[in-house]
């Protein structure tokens, strides 16, 4: 059975998103029943997309790549809660119920290469993971092995572009687990306020902190 765990660090927002499968999918993409996860706490329903662990519950979907693969995509994942402008963002609090994660985040504010109007919004610190369908991993995956992850932070000079940028359905041909994710940009990145000024000083003299990341 696959499983993956990663922990996502963007400055002072971290959140540990854990998803594993044992795939039983047939072409009409039948219902099936949940199985349980190793480890205490998750399970994912191979037919469904349906992955359980502590941040929630999320509804993903199956896609396929231009290769003609099999893949689990999991969307629009909050990581932090709705943060208020200039102030530092706290990490999203387990989510109730049921999340669907099968539509694309949106965008940070910016002006798109080519564009002279705004687009985007504030809220939009999100996360995304793909992840292959296990037959086509079966010799990475053999003797307990576990898949590497692809952390991908897409380009565009902290002002423009997002992490839907590259999705699944052109890197999850090999076997690895994909995650991407959306973070403020340009003065909604860089600008702050007072109070977030002096957490962030704080939070540099941090000895947890490692030097490279304060």
């Amino acid at each position: 059975m696959f499983s993956c765990s990663f922990v996502v660090v963007s400055i002072v927002l971290t959140l540990k998103f854990v998803a594993t499968t044992s795939p039983k999918l047939d072409p009409k993409f039948t219902a099936g029943e949940d199985e349980d996860f190793p480890q205490e706490n998750y399970q994912l329903n191979s037919i469904v997309p349906l992955v359980k662990c502590p941040a929630g519950t999320f509804r993903g979907s199956l896609e396929y790549t231009r290769g003609g693969r099999r893949y689990f995509s999991f969307q629009s994942i909050p990581y932090a809660e709705a943060p208020g402008r200039f102030e530092t963002a706290t990490p999203k609090a387990p989510i109730k119920g049921i999340y669907d994660a099968t539509t694309q985040p949106p965008i940070c504010p910016q002006i798109p290469e080519g564009e002279t109007e705004y687009s985007g919004q504030e809220d939009c610190l999100y996360l995304s993971v793909s992840k292959p369908e296990e037959s086509h991993c079966r010799e990475e995956l053999s003797n307990g092995k576990l898949l590497p992850v692809m952390f991908w932070i897409h380009p565009g000079s902290f002002l423009n572009r997002n992490g839907s940028f590259y999705k699944g359905t052109y890197l999850l041909d090999e076997c690895v687990v994909l995650v991407t994710f959306e973070y403020r940009l340009g003065a909604l990145e860089i600008l702050t306020n007072q109070k977030a000024s002096q957490w962030a000083s704080k939070l540099s003299q941090s000895s947890h902190i490692p030097y490279n990341l304060r």
